[in-house]
This record gives structure tokens, C-alpha cells and sequence, in this order.
């Protein structure tokens, strides 16, 4: 198998490459036209709890894909799951149309990098890259020639011959990348694969891997923590929470649309307001005033809802304008040209307001301050789902 660069795939197979798709549903059919990587209701548990709970979705071929929970979620279980390295309870993983829950992991032609990269010590880098196809018994000169391609993908050419202690974390998380795509898989698995590297060199590597995954074009799914680091690397995000698939969609969607108060407060911040439906459009919160939402409330009068706003989606006015939840000033810390401001309501509700600093007036911690929110941007959930 080749690689071929984003520009080298052909248009027909290019437009086969669909969004990745939630299908929990166990009659979901394969569309193995469209979807590299296909998991049907995958569950699992370890002594009787359940790490994982029907867990389906589709990954279309050469996407990008991130899985984001709390620990414990699952993430790691699924990816290990898929890796073959663990046998799930139940479910169905098929990859290029072939059903894998038969096929053992050193057959299933998936590359996978560990949070720790497991080079071996004692190999040079160059020894490390050809791990894989001297145990596949390649050629002599296809190996060569095969680990000088790697080394130019992750620009390490010149250091072949350093063995992986000589190396930052930096290069040898490239080291580890290398070495999974050496062997030309059909998918790569990254388990938290920038999360023992500070911010700064973490950041730079992730820009490197978009940069590699674009002349690559390899299905990858890429466990992760970190939701900026999701929006920043992946096409689409899968949200975990207790073993299950919360929501799918694309980091827009998910921050912009979200599909559970989980998901909500998970993926950024959201200030939460408990509320009574009082009309289609209307709400009193226990804050104090009564708010309209411009999308309208999908819930019968008298419904207790939580209401949820982003810090960017609240104003800060005088505490006796119209409409406004009196709140008292906490602290503020500046981010850039942005104020990320705390706030508490009479009721002990905590609020997060992301302002411009340069506008508007300077409070002190204890001073009064007026809240507005933004309609455009209020979503509503079920009292129920607080807990």
C-alpha cells in the first residue's frame, strides 16, 4: 500500500468520504463505501461495571476523529477494543468492510501510539521505524527505502541513528507516529498522544500532525483529554460520558448545538440557571427575572429547566437596567484582550462572563454589577439532567 497525499487521492474516492455518523442503532446498515471504520453497539464490562455501553458510530475514510470524556468514560477501553488488544462483550467492529472481531490485533493492519510511544530503548530511531516491516519480512531495500520516507514525513531525517533517550518528548512522539504508519495501516489509533508534552511544545505537534495527516490521509481515531486540542486536530468529535455516546458532530456543532446538558458544560464552559417555563418563549429563573429565548422553549408551562448561557453569550450591565439578574463582582483574570469575569447571584449561582477589557466600566470584588443574556444563544434542558 502506498500513501498518498490528500492531492493524489482520486475524485471518485474522494467523494465517497461522508461525515462520520452516530449509529447506535443495531440495523444500521454498512456503508462501506463511506465509512472506513464501522462500530456497531460495542459493549464491554470489567467485573461486572460497564465501560462501554452500545457504542456506535461510523468514521469515514481519512477523517480525523477524537473521542472526548471524562476519565473513565471508556475512551481508552474503546480504542483498545478496536486496537484488538481487548475482545468486547458484544458488537461488531469492521474496518474497509472487513469484520475485525475474529482477526487478532497483529492482523488487523491498524497502526496505534501509546500516551508513552513503547519505542524500544535499546533501537536507533531508524531501528524503531523498521520494527514493524522487518517483522513482516519486507525486503532489505523496501525496508530502507520505507524508513526514509517515514523520517522525511516527520522531519527526522538526520537523526536515524540516535537511539529514543537522545530525543525530546517531541521527537519521540514523531518517532512513534512513524513507526505505526511504516507498515502502511488502514487506520491509526492515538491514545493521548500529546498529553505528556508542556503547552508550548504540544501545540507545535499539533499543527505537525495535521500537516502529516494531510499528506497521509489515513483513517485516525485519536483519544484526547483536551478539548481545544480536539477542535484543533480532529474533524469530528465523539463525546463520551459513562461509557456511552453522548454526541457526534463536528466541533462546531458540539460547542454550538449541544445535544445534552453533559455535553454543554463538558465541552467549554456553560453558566447554568435554574428556571420555570412560563410561555413558549419565556422562563423566570430563580436568579430573579424572567428571560425570552429567540428559539423558544420545547416544554409545557410550568416545566423546571435548566437554562445555560456561554460566558461569551453574557453582558454585564448596570445592576438596575431592564431585564438584568443582579449579580455581585468576584474576580477577573485577563485572557489577551478578553476579561474572564466571576460572579455570584443572591441565590449562590456562579456565573462566568468573558468581556472585552478595554470596554466598559472597572468593578471591584463585592461591587454590584447587572447580567443580561444573550437569546440568540440561551439553550434549555431538563431540570432533571442537573443531576
Amino acid at each position: 500500500m502506498t500513501l498518498l497525499s490528500r492531492s493524489e487521492v482520486p475524485a471518485a474516492q474522494a467523494q465517497d468520504r461522508a461525515p462520520l455518523q452516530n449509529t447506535d442503532s443495531a440495523t444500521a446498515p454498512v456503508s462501506l463505501s463511506q465509512a472506513g471504520l464501522v462500530l456497531r453497539r460495542i459493549s464491554h464490562s470489567f467485573s461486572g461495571t460497564p465501560a462501554l455501553r452500545d457504542v456506535g458510530f461510523d468514521v469515514g475514510a481519512g477523517q480525523v476523529v477524537a473521542l472526548l470524556g471524562p476519565s473513565g468514560c471508556g475512551k481508552s477501553t474503546l480504542l483498545r477494543a478496536i486496537a484488538g488488544l481487548l475482545v468486547p462483550d458484544r458488537g461488531e467492529i469492521f474496518l474497509d468492510g472487513q469484520n475485525l472481531m475474529s482477526i487478532p490485533a497483529r492482523k488487523r493492519s491498524i497502526g496505534m501510539v501509546f500516551q508513552n510511544y513503547a519505542l524500544f530503548p535499546h533501537l536507533t530511531v531508524a531501528e524503531n521505524v523498521a520494527y514493524g516491516l522487518i517483522s513482516h519480512r519486507r525486503p532489505r531495500a523496501e525496508v530502507n527505502a520505507r524508513v526514509s520516507e517515514m523520517l522525511r514525513l516527520v522531519r527526522l531525517e538526520d537523526y536515524a541513528r540516535r537511539l529514543p533517550r537522545e530525543l525530546s518528548g517531541g521527537q519521540q512522539q514523531r518517532v512513534a507516529v512513524a513507526r505505526a504508519l511504516a507498515v502502511s495501516p488502514a487506520a491509526l489509533l492515538l491514545d493521548e498522544p500529546f498529553g505528556a508534552l508542556d503547552r508550548a511544545l504540544r501545540t507545535e505537534l499539533q499543527d505537525e500532525f495535521v500537516r502529516m495527516q494531510a499528506d497521509v490521509g489515513i483513517t485516525t481515531i485519536m483519544v484526547t483529554h483536551d478539548q481545544e486540542e480536539a477542535q484543533t486536530v480532529a474533524d469530528t468529535l465523539v463525546v463520551m460520558n459513562a461509557g456511552r455516546v453522548e454526541q457526534v458532530g463536528s466541533p462546531e456543532d458540539i460547542y454550538d448545538r449541544p445535544a445534552s446538558l453533559f455535553v454543554n458544560r463538558f465541552m467549554g464552559h456553560a453558566n447554568c440557571f435554574s428556571a420555570k417555563v412560563t410561555g413558549a418563549h419565556t422562563a423566570a429563573l430563580a436568579a430573579g427575572p424572567t428571560v425570552t429565548s429567540a428559539r423558544g422553549f420545547a416544554f409545557r408551562p410550568g416545566s423546571d429547566v435548566i437554562l445555560t448561557a456561554r460566558p461569551e453569550h453574557v453582558r454585564l450591565v448596570a445592576q438596575n437596567d431592564a431585564g438584568a439578574i443582579s449579580a455581585k463582582w468576584v474576580r477577573a483574570a485577563p485572557l489577551a484582550h478578553m476579561l474572564s469575569v466571576d460572579l455570584i447571584t443572591p441565590d449562590g449561582t456562579l456565573i462566568k462572563a468573558l468581556v472585552n477589557r478595554h470596554d466598559g466600566p472597572r468593578y471591584a470584588p463585592g461591587d454590584a454589577v447587572g447580567i443580561l443574556l444573550d437569546t440568540q444563544n440561551l439553550h434549555v434542558f431538563p431540570a432533571a439532567s442537573k443531576t
